[in-house]
């Protein structure tokens, strides 16, 4: 048995088919990797397949990993093929990992270990497909200086939305939802100025989440300027009645009629802040949201009538 054979195989093995997480964190190398062959490893499950996929670098993108270099890939995959199917949550079970394959991989060049390669995350690439290559060095350059980007970020969404470009809109909201360095103010506004202008569909409600995350909707701050601008982009975008009213009235009520306090008189003091100063300029607003629920499903529209008496 040869010593490759004899190792253990290798830590951080399962594959994310999530690229924007991996894309943003600086220390990642990114590359086109075209796949020579595959060496075997025991694997820790008698179900699974282990190895090394053994693969050429064929366009380096960020990080540093060179055209033409040599690299061995820990993967770890089922067995059986139906199991693969059942088992996407790990993206090597999507991947045909054959030789004269491409693959866009991004994750850590490991130190002290030439040319292996602990890939989080990855995605197939058609033949001849040069766009995909081209939108994650965009999406790239993008992530290098979230602050810088944040003028331009409304654009950039409705853009990617336009052009089908989901890798630079992850990588665009997940800056905007998790990075500190974008300040918090400039993101909600050029996240409520994206939302106003998108059509309904994924992208809109992608951007909702984004709006509502930790970082940028932070109930213990009770009525200040950022949650006041999350609460009425919502808002202005519920009052055009679209597709996405189911998704806008829950985003609501969970944001206005969740605990802001352990003291009951304090709670409710912080929620009559809220509202008044979000949503005092939009009167027509306790009208326009139960016109939206009354077609939609019983829960929805419960929760549709209990922000509405908040609004009172």
């Amino acid at each position: 048995m040869s010593a490759s054979a004899a190792a253990p195989v290798p830590a951080g093995a399962m594959l994310s088919g999530e690229l924007a997480p991996a894309l943003v964190r600086p220390e990642n190398a990114v590359a086109v990797v075209e796949v020579t062959g595959l060496s075997p490893l025991p694997a820790a499950d008698p179900g699974d397949e282990a190895g090394l996929l053994l693969g050429r670098v064929t366009a380096p993108l960020h990080g540093g990993l060179a055209a033409g270099q040599a690299v061995r890939v820990p993967f770890v995959r089922a067995r059986d093929p139906m199991a693969r199917l059942r088992q996407g949550f790990n993206q090597w079970n999507l991947l045909a990992l054959e030789p004269g394959g491409t693959l866009l991989l991004a994750g850590l060049a490991a130190p002290g270990a030439e040319g292996l390669f602990r890939a989080e995350a990855g995605i197939a690439l058609a033949p001849g497909d040069t766009a995909t290559p081209a939108r994650v060095r965009h999406a790239l350059q993008l992530a290098a200086d979230p602050a810088a980007l944040a003028p331009g970020l409304a654009a950039a969404l409705t853009r990617a939305a336009a052009e089908g470009d989901a890798i630079t809109r992850d990588v665009v909201l997940l800056l905007a939802a998790d990075d500190a360095r974008m300040a918090r103010l400039p993101a909600i506004e050029a996240l409520g100025a994206a939302l106003a202008t998108l059509p309904a569909g994924r992208d809109a409600r992608l951007v909702v989440a984004a709006l509502t995350s930790a970082r940028l909707y932070d109930a213990a701050q009770g009525a200040d300027p950022g949650n006041v601008r999350v609460l009425a982009s919502l808002a202005a975008r519920l009052q055009r009645a679209d597709a996405d009213a189911d998704l806008l009235i829950l985003t609501l009520a969970g944001c206005v009629l969740r605990r802001f306090a352990d003291d009951p008189a304090t709670d409710a003091a912080m929620r009559h802040r809220l509202v008044a100063a979000a949503f005092g300029d939009l009167p027509g607003l306790r009208d326009a949201l139960l016109r939206a629920a009354a077609p939609l499903s019983p829960p929805v529209r419960e929760r549709a009538a209990a922000l509405a008496e908040a609004l009172r």
